[in-house]
């Protein structure tokens, strides 16, 4: 019975690692952005790509449970995985996806100058 409790440094430790998972998931989710960045999707394939990122989140935080937390899905472990993927989404997350879009908008003004001056030909 008491193998369900932890001492208030384990939950801390528990909490941190949720939070670099929640980091982690973000990263995982920047993969998505950076794609809808490079290749515009209709709505039909960015809800399909959110639905597969919410199973991967689920998955992770129900394995991220299991090993750590003795398989009971604690609040604070979630509100951890959201609390890394916010400080990910709203820091890093910002700047990559940024840099890609500019990135990407470069190469397809290069692609279309080059494209337009082999039609004129």
């Amino acid at each position: 019975m008491l193998d369900n409790f932890f001492s208030l440094s384990d939950e801390c430790l528990i909490f941190l690692y949720s939070v670099i998972l929640g980091t982690f998931l973000g990263v995982v989710f920047e993969v998505f952005r950076v794609i809808r960045a490079i290749v515009p999707h209709n709505s039909f394939i960015v809800a399909f790509e959110d639905i597969i990122f919410i199973l991967i989140w689920a998955f992770s935080l129900v394995v991220f449970s299991v090993e750590l937390s003795g398989g009971i899905i604690r609040f604070f472990c979630f509100a951890g995985t959201f609390l890394g993927f916010a400080i990910y989404f709203f820091t890093i997350g910002k700047i990559v996806i940024t840099i890609i879009r500019k990135i990407s908008l470069f190469i397809r003004c290069f692609f279309m100058r080059i494209f337009s001056f082999l039609r004129d030909c």
